[in-house]
């Protein structure tokens, strides 16, 4: 699909260059840890790097299994400006991560295949195929997993 923050597409998605925003990444990742942030907002100009720094982010906490999904907008990418794909992107990744949120999200399909349309609310979507998914990783996963949404302003 190409929203993934690692997606073998040609976008001009990078990582942060080697010791830059070196202070900033680690804030961000500290930020992450805590219990009682909830969402956390870059924002900044066009053009400023928000997104290396998201896709920087991203690589991280993948590689400390820290990472539940992503979903990377594109003004560029039809598919990808606008929240038609966004949950079912986004459960597609957390049901990769293991079978029991698969098992959660597969049931939720059964019982109600229009969450696969666009046409169903983004409420139904979101409570159905990732927040009762996540709910049953609650005791399994050992550390928070956390969600990267970019550019969702495109």
């Amino acid at each position: 699909m190409g929203a993934e923050y690692n997606a073998n597409e040609n976008r001009s998605f990078s990582r942060c260059l080697p010791e830059t925003r070196v202070e900033l990444l680690d804030n961000l990742c500290t930020s992450m840890q805590g219990t009682d942030r909830k969402v956390i907002w870059l924002f900044g100009e066009a053009g400023s790097g928000k997104s290396a720094v998201a896709y920087t982010v991203a690589d991280r906490l993948r590689t400390s299994k820290r990472l539940a999904a992503t979903f990377f907008f594109s003004r560029n990418h039809t598919d990808l400006n606008n929240t038609n794909l966004l949950y079912l992107t986004l459960a597609y990744q957390i049901g990769s991560l293991h079978f029991r949120a698969k098992q959660a999200i597969i049931h939720a399909l059964r019982e109600d295949p229009e969450l696969l349309s666009d046409k169903k609310s983004r409420a139904d979507q979101f409570e159905r195929l990732i927040k009762e998914p996540l709910k049953t990783l609650r005791l399994v996963w050992q550390t928070k997993r956390i969600l990267i949404l970019d550019a969702a302003d495109e």
